[in-house]
């Protein structure tokens, strides 16, 4: 039997994977509401590259390149963090549903992908996470 903690790292990607989907999914659902309301004529399609891509983008690229993925969705989370962390701090939530839950669900979410990358694409420590120790030379 085999113990998996957040010292391997495919657990951490695979947390990673789900945490980014849940924030692209938290967005997914806000531009949704958005586009229920305005229409697709004035719906911001921005929106979707901005919030919405990198945390679906991100764990795909992830599958084929770790680091390169982490990277993508940690600046994606970074970033909606830092927006959230702002709308609060001015107190420029907007009245509605989902503004409250991409802010005080999506913020700590995508704060947590951003650190969450970070520790992925760190390199592996020799020793550690099944790589061989360097050779003594005497």
């Amino acid at each position: 039997m085999q113990i998996t903690t957040l010292s391997n790292r495919a657990t951490r990607q695979q947390l990673l994977t789900m945490l980014a989907l849940l924030a692209g999914g938290l967005g997914s659902m806000k531009f949704l509401a958005i586009l229920i309301d305005a229409g697709p004529a004035k719906a911001p399609w921005g929106f979707l590259l901005v919030f919405v891509l990198p945390f679906l983008a991100g764990p795909l690229l992830m599958h084929w390149h770790p680091r390169r993925g982490a990277a993508v969705t940690g600046i994606g989370g970074a970033f909606l963090a830092i927006i959230c962390a702002v709308v609060v701090a001015q107190n420029a939530i907007e009245p509605y549903f989902m503004d409250y839950i991409v802010v005080f669900v999506g913020g700590p979410v995508a704060l947590a992908v951003a650190v969450l990358a970070m520790t992925v694409m760190r390199r592996p420590r020799a020793g550690i996470e099944g790589v061989p120790p360097a050779p003594v030379v005497p």
